[in-house]
This record gives C-alpha cells, structure tokens and sequence, in this order.
C-alpha cells in the first residue's frame, strides 16, 4: 500500500493519516494497518527527521544496549554479540544483524529494571544524540559499568510545501506519534486549523499537543510499535463513524 501524493487532487473532506517517522518505517506501519480504514483516508508520508549515522567513538565492550533499530547502521557487525534491545521491532532487527538479540522490555524503565537486577558487568550503550530514560546513568547507579557511544543524529528535515498545504486544508488529520521530540514538531506544524485524531507512544507524547481532544487521543497499552498499530486502529474506526462512514466499524 503506497502513500497517496499530497500534490495530486484530494478530497477535503478526507481525513489525512499523517505519517511522520522515516519513509521506510511509516511506510511499513502504513502496510500493517486494514486497507478498509485506510481507505477512508488520504495517507501522507512525511517524515519530521532524517536519520544520519555518526562514526563510533569507543570500542564495544561487555554487552550491548539497543534502544532503537536506528543505532544499528553504526554498531559493528558482531556475530554472536550479546543485545539487550528495547522492543520487539529493535529486538529482531538486531537478530537479523546477527546479534545475539534479548527482549529486554517495552520501554527505558524495563530494560532499566530488567539489567538492574543482574550481576555487575559492562555494558555499551549505543545510541542517539537525542536521547531520553537516562540509562546509562541509572544502571552504573545499579552497580554496572555503562560506557556510551553516540551512533547516530536525527536532524529536523521541513515539510513539502504542498504538504503543509493539504495538512492546512484537511477536514481531520489522523497521527500515530511515537516519540515527544516528533510530537513537539508535529504540533508546532500542523497548528490547531484541523481536528485532530492523536496515536501517541506514551501520556509523554499526548502532552506536546495543546490542542488534543481527549475523546479524540489514544494512548497504546503498551509503548511499542504493536501497540501503536492497535491504537491508531482505534482511531481509525473512530473516525470512519465521526466523519459520516459508519459502515467500516
């Protein structure tokens, strides 16, 4: 299922399912949700970020620490390589890397909790510039030896003009949002010029938009690519009834 061009005609009173995380992500997220729903929308995909690897500055050395697939075109290949990864999606992708890939829970304060109960070791922390859970520093608190090593930066990229432009005349905009830093951006962009259907991660994410409705935002049960697909299906189904297509719930 592709992404319609917001150049081409649209219909206004379609809602736009707003995709803002990297081409190949939204892309996938895109393809998992029911083409019944989908349908009922005009999806666009516009990413806020894009993702630039860094060179590694440090050796690895004890076990790895993956909190997002993002980190993993700078990590060096190690087969065999222990990976405590934070969830499922990062966890197989560092598998088909060839890592040696543990589940270590669905968000910071898991993997947080799940390592802290473990022995002393080392651990390297491969990450992002823009970071957020403190987890290097809470787990040395535990007794661990944590280095960090920054692998790569998510530099703001601006919207196409034409889709600020469909985004300033949609009826609604549906928009999964995963993180707080996508949000803070999302929510300065789009304004408060159309009703808004918010998917965020976490209550974090859901507070960067002042102009949320909360019979309109859904927070995922559990903070992790499944449990966003479950919500923005929740709200999907909520917008086919409240803009007039009873028919899909």
């Amino acid at each position: 299922m592709a992404a319609n061009n917001p150049g081409r005609a649209m219909h206004r009173d379609k809602p736009i399912l707003l995709l803002s995380r990297p081409e190949a992500d939204s892309q996938r997220f895109l393809t998992a949700l029911p083409t019944d729903l989908v349908s009922f929308c005009h999806p666009i995909i516009a990413p806020v970020f894009r993702i630039f690897t860094l060179p590694v500055d440090r050796p690895m050395a004890g076990d790895i620490i993956l909190t997002s697939s993002n980190a993993l075109g700078s990590v060096p290949a190690a087969q065999g390589c222990r990976a405590w990864c934070i969830g499922q999606a990062t966890t197989e992708k560092a598998r088909q890397a060839g890592f040696d890939a543990r589940f270590a829970g669905r968000a910071a304060d898991d993997l947080v909790a799940y390592l802290g109960g473990f022995p002393p070791q080392k651990f390297t922390h491969f990450r992002g510039k823009h970071t957020r859970g403190d987890i290097a520093e809470r787990l040395r608190a535990a007794g661990h030896d944590v280095g960090e090593a920054i692998v790569y930066d998510q530099i703001e990229t601006a919207w196409q003009d034409r889709v600020s432009q469909a985004l300033f005349e949609a009826s609604a905009i549906v928009a999964p949002v995963f993180s707080p830093r996508t949000g803070r951006i999302v929510s300065r962009r789009i304004g408060d010029t159309a009703k808004l259907y918010l998917a965020a991660m976490s209550e974090s994410v859901a507070l960067e938009f002042d102009n949320r409705d909360s019979n309109h935002t859904v927070i995922a049960a559990q903070p992790e690519w499944n449990g966003m697909l479950d919500a923005t299906i929740r709200l999907l189904k909520l917008v086919s009834r409240v803009e007039g297509n009873p028919s899909a719930l």
